[in-house]
């Protein structure tokens, strides 16, 4: 059944994913007309280090999510740069650049880009929560022990 379908196919089974269009959006992801918090970009090549991290970590949001399968692979790849100019404070946050190698205007991508935001202000509240939680417990155990022990053994006691 499978060789049938395959067949069918002449074996070109190949969809494209935001991956396949992301690594050619980022060329023109930083340029050195950019602004950073409304002043100059320092370090163009750090920038785009950066801007890479972000959209890496926005592109695997969107493999997580189910609301993500609405949009275009090509849109995603569009929202994941232009979100992570946002998290990273470049103005201006769509260029004339990007929107002539995408073939997107702003209005096309925001609603991609309101959904990784969405996500990524979940997954700051998240971690902050964790974090919390974790910085809780470890102050407990560490007054716990100091309490039980008759000394202090060297821990830090958190009294509040």
């Amino acid at each position: 059944m499978e060789l049938t379908i395959l067949k069918f196919f002449q074996w070109n089974i190949s969809l494209p994913t935001p991956a396949h269009f992301l690594d050619y959006y980022m060329t023109e992801g930083v340029s050195q007309s950019d602004l950073h918090a409304g002043y100059p970009v320092c370090s163009v090549n750090k920038s785009r280090l950066y801007l890479e991290k972000y959209c890496h970590y926005f592109l695997e949001v969107s493999l997580q999510d189910h609301c993500f399968l609405v949009f275009r692979p090509s849109v995603i790849a569009a929202a994941c740069v232009a979100a992570s100019r946002i998290c990273l404070h470049l103005s201006p946050t769509w260029t004339s650049r990007l929107h002539s190698i995408t073939g997107y205007r702003w209005d096309h991508i925001a609603p991609c880009i309101e959904t990784m935001l969405k996500v990524h202000e979940m997954d700051v509240k998240a971690t902050k929560t964790t974090k919390e939680t974790k910085d809780n417990v470890s102050s407990a155990m560490m007054y716990e022990r100091g309490k039980h022990s008759g000394y202090n053994r060297g821990y830090a006691v958190c009294i509040s």
